[in-house]
């Protein structure tokens, strides 16, 4: 054989074992994680997502809830009864009253004068005894003197009011109509009161194409073909002069379980894994349902120097 073919047989037998070395080193590259070096890291993020999930597409963060101060809407009855004011002249008796915050809407916080506190009564459409009205509001502290006493009565109008210790629920916050409809604010003691706390608590756990292809139906809301979905958080200056975070109550929300994962069978899908994307079968149950095992596969993707959720676990 002559040298000069012995020479390019031998050149091309190296470029040969070259490439083959190149695409082994590509292939290394490439190759996705082992699940023990990711385990760890994969474990906290399914952990953390469920308080994300809940936010995001539950039923959100804990807010005021939407009630207005009965005080605003203050009605007059007017009994007929004439008496002396302190000036010495006669004038019908007028008594002030809202509804108190009762869920069967029958107690009304009463007074005679702007200068008194307001007292309680029960309104009933048919005559109460004593003995009914302490079954119905046992005294406080032992102190029945000034109650349930008949305050004002109408056959015609079958009203009878008697006076009844009461305690009035307090509320945090009173919604006014200068208030956005469709919207509770987020408590000021909440864990997460900005949009960008939200968003923040998002990445910490969600991949940043995963989390800015969900922000614009979050906070921006959507518009297409006439229709409009608001968003289910901004921030506003509230009624009272606050700034708050803004929370639809009309957003349509799912029911978010903590889903169980068995982690014992995670398994990463190698064929469609990389070393910046991997595919992660696994099984899990709701507990609602825990005989319902199904087997679904997690992507995670590594970005700004860690891994991060890129799809839903719910």
């Amino acid at each position: 054989m002559r040298s000069g073919m012995i020479k390019r047989i031998i050149v091309l037998i190296l470029a040969v074992a070259l490439l083959i070395s190149s695409i082994f080193i590509i292939r290394s590259c490439s190759a996705p994680p082992e699940y023990e070096e990711i385990e760890a890291r994969f474990r906290q993020l399914i952990e953390d997502s469920h308080e994300v999930n809940v936010i995001l597409f539950g039923e959100g963060l804990p807010t005021y809830p939407h009630v207005s101060d009965p005080k605003s809407s203050t009605e007059v009855i007017h009994t007929g009864e004439y008496i002396t004011s302190t000036d010495g002249k006669e004038k019908e008796r007028l008594i002030y009253y809202y509804y108190a915050l009762d869920d069967e809407n029958t107690v009304v916080a009463y007074r005679d004068s702007y200068l008194e506190d307001f007292a309680y009564a029960f309104v009933s459409k048919v005559e109460m005894s004593t003995d009914e009205l302490k079954a119905k509001f046992p005294a406080k502290d032992g102190d029945n003197a000034t109650y349930y006493e008949e305050i004002y009565s109408s056959v015609s109008e079958k009203r009878y009011c008697y006076t009844v210790p009461y305690e009035e629920e307090h509320y945090d916050f009173y919604y006014t109509s200068a208030d956005a409809a469709g919207y509770d604010y987020v408590r000021l003691d909440a864990k997460y009161r900005t949009v960008d706390d939200i968003k923040k608590l998002a990445e910490s756990v969600y991949s940043l194409s995963y989390t800015t292809s969900i922000y614009t139906s979050l906070f921006d809301g959507i518009s297409s073909g006439g229709l409009v979905e608001p968003p289910k958080f901004f921030e506003t200056t509230a009624s009272n002069g606050s700034f708050l975070l803004a929370q639809s109550n009309t957003y349509e929300t799912m029911k978010v379980e903590k889903r169980v994962f068995l982690f014992e069978t995670a398994k990463i899908n190698k064929l469609s894994s990389n070393k910046k994307l991997v595919r992660i079968s696994i099984d899990s149950y709701l507990p609602s349902n825990p005989d319902k095992v199904i087997n679904s596969e997690i992507t995670i993707v590594y970005e700004n120097g860690d891994w991060f959720l890129n799809n839903p676990t719910f």
